[in-house]
């Protein structure tokens, strides 16, 4: 396996396995794989590069790109009400960079955070605009604001704020990088249990689709996706936090929740997404592990990843 430098981003072309370990589902055969190796959204190393690197490892891509760490301060550094907000800004700035030379039709994003996911999904929506729903596996909306911003996130972590600004909210300086930002009928928030007060705010008066743990699979989840879908809305962009699942399921997170649904559940609710949608990306992010947990857990990933 020998890596390739282009700027500052590695371009890893693997030799192709004789016998794949992995099937690769139908939307993602042509998939660039994307490789993010920054934590800084989750402001705590914890263990999610280790756990990045064993689902990558095991996934093998036969051609990926790889995004490693922009250098940041010892001490966190706090701007615009985002802690290592020049370092993010800088990730995301490069990813976008590549991914804009690049054109790829589908994407497979594997990042340490949720804020891994802003640049995929603003590229997505560059080229697709109001033709594509994101349906948001996780168990936190991440849709807070900064702590510049009345009523924000006191934290400044920008994993919780990702899909906020990707809305295009005022106080994100990122948002002027969208064309456009994605639009509030275009979300569907699943499985998602544990929201701050302005998150429940924006959903209720932006009316998100909201669909709990307990209506996954269900007929309330099934009505969401169709209705979306006789809008005509054609594509799909999937972001799989992996805290979505219950903690008896999946402990290997950085941010656990009780409450959450179960593997078997997640497979069935992605399977429905892929009935009714063409899939243009898929993310996995936020798992955390270490040693045989990290393997334990990127088989758990890695069979989800493969249905799409």
């Amino acid at each position: 396996m020998q890596p390739q430098r282009e700027g500052t981003v590695s371009i890893i072309v693997c030799e192709r396995l004789r016998v794949q370990s992995w099937k690769i589902g139908i939307f993602m055969q042509d998939a660039e794989t994307l490789v993010n190796e920054s934590w800084l959204g989750a402001a705590s190393p914890k263990s999610h590069l280790s756990a990045l690197v064993a689902i990558a490892s095991k996934l093998n891509p036969s051609h990926r790109l790889l995004f490693t760490s922009i250098p940041h301060e010892t001490s966190v550094n706090r701007r615009n009400g985002i802690d290592y907000y020049d370092e993010i800004t800088a990730q995301i700035a490069k990813v976008g960079a590549v991914l804009n030379e690049r054109q790829p039709v589908h994407l497979r994003n594997l990042g340490c955070d949720c804020g891994a996911d802003f640049a995929p999904i603003a590229y997505l929506l560059s080229r697709y605009r109001e033709n594509m729903v994101l349906v948001w596996f996780d168990a936190h909306a991440d849709l807070n604001t900064p702590s510049s911003h009345t009523g924000g996130s006191p934290s400044g972590h920008f994993h919780g704020m990702v899909l906020r600004a990707l809305t295009g909210h005022y106080a994100f300086e990122l948002s002027r990088q969208l064309s456009p930002p994605i639009l509030p009928s275009q979300i569907i928030l699943a499985g998602v249990r544990e929201l701050d007060p302005e998150e429940r705010d924006y959903i209720a008066e932006e009316a998100v689709t909201l669909v709990s743990p307990e209506d996954l699979g269900q007929r309330s989840w099934l009505a969401a996706l169709d209705t979306t879908a006789v809008r005509g809305i054609a594509n799909a962009y999937i972001h799989i936090d992996f805290d979505v699942l219950d903690p008896e399921d999946f402990p290997w997170v950085g941010s656990p929740a009780q409450g959450g649904i179960s593997v078997e559940t997640l497979h069935q609710a992605i399977a429905q997404v892929c009935d009714r949608f063409h899939v243009l990306g898929v993310s996995a992010v936020e798992v955390n592990a270490e040693g045989e947990d990290a393997i334990r857990a990127a088989n758990i990933v890695l069979d989800v990843l493969q249905l799409v």
